[in-house]
């Protein structure tokens, strides 16, 4: 009931901010639904609806919504990286050495991991939190971040923008 009610509250704040503030909003709006920790506040309604009702360029939609779901991803990569020091005090020092393999594989190709689980529905808090447990560098997750995040909200914008015109037309409503 409680995690109900927080939950409506913020897609009740989340939706006030796009309509209030358009871009600036869905930059906003983007932190807060990507900095709450399995919650999912579903940001992509926002960016459809401001994409079908505005004259708004979807690619700017993608870029506030990607740069402010970059920020707002950090409060699990940080929680992550703090849990790496934890985690190394209780664990033996064969079980650190496969940890710190791990570590190595994801500095080589962890970004392009973060980019490319950006553009799937996956609970990315999860990967977040990986990403700071084994000590990716802060810069590589967040860069991963912005560009798939970006991408994947610029295709929801577009998807907004031409699909609802689509929908309309073919039940003869004029646009």
């Amino acid at each position: 009931m409680i995690i109900e009610s927080i939950i409506n509250w913020f897609v009740a704040n989340v939706n006030w901010l796009v309509t209030t503030y358009g871009l600036f909003g869905i930059f906003i709006a983007s932190i807060i639904a990507n900095a709450t920790l399995f919650f999912g506040i579903p940001i992509e309604i926002a960016i459809i609806a401001l994409a079908s009702t505005t004259q708004l360029n979807p690619i700017l939609l993608g870029l506030a919504g990607g740069l402010g779901a970059a920020i707002g991803e950090m409060v699990s990569y940080l929680i992550g990286y703090g849990g790496n020091f934890a985690l190394k005090k209780t664990k033996s020092k064969k079980d650190i050495l496969n940890i710190e393999q791990f570590e190595k594989q994801i500095e080589n190709k962890g970004f392009v991991a973060v980019a490319l689980l950006c553009l799937i529905p996956v609970p990315f808090d999860l990967v977040g939190l990986a990403a700071g447990l084994t000590k990716m560098k802060w810069w590589k997750f967040f860069i991963g971040a912005f560009i798939g995040k970006s991408i994947r909200y610029t295709i929801i914008g577009f998807a907004g923008a031409v699909g609802i015109k689509l929908v309309l037309s073919y039940f003869g409503i004029a646009v």
